[in-house]
């Protein structure tokens, strides 16, 4: 699925008047995610920074989905819900209808702004399909649900995801998490005490044995290839950033048995030497 920006510039908090007063939007927000994180809280609170927000990475990451969906060979047909925790201005709810129109849709953020945009958004998507906002946690009464925690888990301290683990209680989950050696360790904490839960780990790994890379210099990560639609990749360039090959941090854990598949998977290929050319490789022991 690809957003184009002119689609997605009807549905902002705010209205933009021009081209280069969103892309120095963008950089503040950049600079704030990166630099600046202590402010987080101007950023939740100001349209205009949120519409810069949904312009950039909304239009960005909505074809990422499918991709963490595809490489992770989940069957979406298979769930009649999906809870994202911490949608933001749901990105990833709104891929997850365009690959499966039958999905309720369930979105939880602590952003009033964010939950005000994401309805804006799918008023002008799904006009015709419900979906259901809240600050609060949610669980669905009915049919099977996959929990989504999209570039949130990297913001949240431990006792916050130990809660929602309790509160998801056996439900299937998917992490989709930003490629950082910090994000890193967040999913790393995360994995632990989910396989303390009696969860399998469907994706990346073979095993639920301890995780052999030191999350202090070294993660895991896999990266995947999305295009966009040519607006996009124009606000892209000028912006100067890559946003074709991304890093993420993904996990699937369920409580059902796993597929059987290949023992081994490789992590990444090595500098080559004079003589040889080596690979870190993933095996059935995680090692």
């Amino acid at each position: 699925m690809k957003i184009a920006l002119t689609d997605i510039k009807n549905c902002l908090l705010y209205p933009f008047q021009n081209d280069h007063e969103l892309n120095k939007s963008i950089e503040e927000v950049g600079r704030i995610f990166n630099y600046f994180r202590e402010n987080m809280h101007e950023y939740y609170s100001n349209e205009k920074l949120i519409s810069a927000y949904v312009a950039y990475y909304f239009t960005t990451n909505v074809p990422k989905f499918e991709k963490v969906i595809q490489m992770t060979s989940i069957d979406l047909a298979g769930y009649d819900n999906i809870v994202d925790i911490g949608t933001g201005p749901g990105t990833f709810l709104v891929a997850a209808k365009d690959m499966n129109q039958n999905l309720k849709l369930f979105g939880i953020d602590h952003s009033e702004l964010m939950l005000s945009q994401a309805i804006k958004i799918f008023k002008h998507f799904y006009a015709n399909d419900d979906i259901t906002l809240s600050k609060k946690f949610i669980k669905p009464k009915e049919g099977k649900t996959l929990f989504l925690f999209s570039h949130s888990l990297n913001e949240m301290n431990e006792e916050i995801y130990t809660q929602y683990l309790k509160q998801i209680a056996g439900e299937d989950i998917l992490l989709i998490e930003p490629g950082t050696m910090e994000s890193f360790k967040k999913v790393l904490s995360f994995r632990d005490l989910a396989i303390e839960n009696n969860y399998q780990v469907h994706f990346p790994c073979h095993s639920e044995k301890g995780c052999q890379m030191n999350p202090e210099n070294d993660w895991c990560h896999q990266y995947i290839y999305v295009t966009h639609a040519d607006d996009v990749e124009a606000m892209t360039q000028k912006l100067a950033r890559n946003r074709r090959l991304l890093p993420l941090c993904v996990q699937y854990y369920a409580k059902k048995e796993k597929v059987q598949r290949n023992k081994s998977m490789l992590v990444r290929v090595l500098k080559p030497t004079k003589h040889s050319l080596e690979w870190m490789v993933c095996g059935e022991d995680n090692n």
